[in-house]
């Protein structure tokens, strides 16, 4: 019975590993969002509510799994819950990307240094930062792969 409980763990460890993480291997980590001729304030307003959409997506829930051993339940409640949280991560990623692509905006690569600069400091200070860069000059570089 043991034994088929952690099999049947690593399976559930396994099946929740997202398929997409290869694929996305070429996509850069660190980029913004530009688009030509928006405002400062529109930009600010496009952040706000695509933050707010992207947060509010929740992966579907997975079965929950019985088992009399509470170690084996508890154990399974802890991957279902490690694997959810990266499920809504990614997800989460998808939706931000999307509300900017539908709206209108493109997406550029950065380096990871820049990516620190932009996003240090609390969310106030980062959001002013992220709309400048939305609403500033163009990037000299090509647009990311939507």
């Amino acid at each position: 019975m043991r034994q088929g409980m952690r099999i049947a763990a690593i399976a559930l460890l396994l099946a929740g590993t997202p398929a997409a993480a290869a694929d996305d291997e070429d996509d850069p980590d660190n980029f913004f969002f530009h688009k030509p001729g928006v405002s400062h304030e529109a930009a600010l307003a496009d952040w706000e509510e695509c933050r707010d959409l992207a947060s509010a997506v929740e992966p579907p829930r997975g079965p929950s799994v019985y088992t009399p051993n509470v170690a084996a339940a508890a154990a399974a409640g802890f991957a279902q819950g490690f694997i959810r949280g990266g499920q809504r991560r990614h997800m989460g990623e998808a939706a931000m990307r999307k509300c900017f692509q539908v709206k209108g905006y493109s997406r550029y690569a950065m380096t990871k240094e820049e990516a620190k600069l932009l996003y240090s400091g609390g969310w106030k200070t980062m959001r002013e930062k992220l709309a400048d860069k939305a609403a500033g000059p163009a990037p000299a570089q090509p647009a990311l792969v939507p």
